[in-house]
């Protein structure tokens, strides 16, 4: 199955009604971080009107935390994560469209990020290479790329996790170094793809003065790219 029929077979009413049970009521500390971090991006950003796009954007959790004056666009495949991402985010706008087809002017963006490793559904390191070059290609003069990265050393220890022992949820290896997975969960299997750090780096210091990664002592490794123009 193409990765896009796949997403949106798994997202469905179901799966995007229990997905806060799931994936954001356990990751409290995750999740603020996240909110520090972007908090940390946007008072740094030089425009006074700022543009956020959030790629794979699922219900909007992130717009949901910060205040209607930021300019917000959401972008996913699923509808019913974009209904509940509406009902959330009145404030906001949202597209139900493949990221690698949906389309937007150079340096439209002050702020484009991709939060929970989404990229690795497009389950091909040259399509993830090509997201992240239109990300770059969006991102305005001063402004800032954020993307939660999931590498494929820390996918080698989840199995062993809490999480894992009480959802009941799993990685299964395709590579031996665990650069193609699947993960099972109630939406059903998950086949992905995690390129090494170095994929991210090398693709933004082309681009970005600065590009930091630093790893949560969780799952992820938070990678924000800042362009001192």
């Amino acid at each position: 199955m193409f990765y896009r029929e796949e997403v949106i077979s798994i997202y469905d009413d179901a799966y995007a009604a229990s997905y806060n049970t799931y994936y954001l009521a356990p990751w409290i500390k995750k999740h603020e971080l996240n909110v520090q971090n972007i908090k940390r991006i946007i008072e740094n950003l030089p425009s006074a009107e700022k543009r956020w796009l959030d790629l794979c954007c699922g219900q909007g959790w992130h717009f949901s935390q910060f205040p209607s004056n930021l300019e917000k666009i959401g972008v996913d495949l699923s509808r019913p994560q974009l209904e509940l991402a509406r009902t959330k985010n009145p404030d906001s706008i949202f597209i139900q469209a493949d990221v690698l087809d949906v389309s937007f002017r150079r340096g439209s963006f002050d702020l484009v990020t991709n939060f929970w490793a989404a990229y690795c559904y497009l389950n091909s390191v040259s399509k993830i290479k090509t997201l992240v070059g239109k990300a770059i290609e969006w991102t305005k003069e001063g402004g800032a790329i954020y993307f939660e990265v999931l590498l494929p050393e820390d996918l080698k220890s989840f199995n062993r996790s809490q999480y894992a022992r009480e959802m009941g949820f799993h990685v299964i290896p395709q590579e031996a170094d665990f650069s193609e997975w699947s993960y099972k969960d109630p939406g059903g299997i998950h086949n992905m793809t995690s390129p090494p750090l170095e994929l991210f780096r090398e693709t933004l210091s082309k681009r970005f003065q600065e590009v930091e990664a630093k790893h949560d002592t969780g799952f992820m490794t938070h990678v924000i790219a800042v362009c001192k123009c």
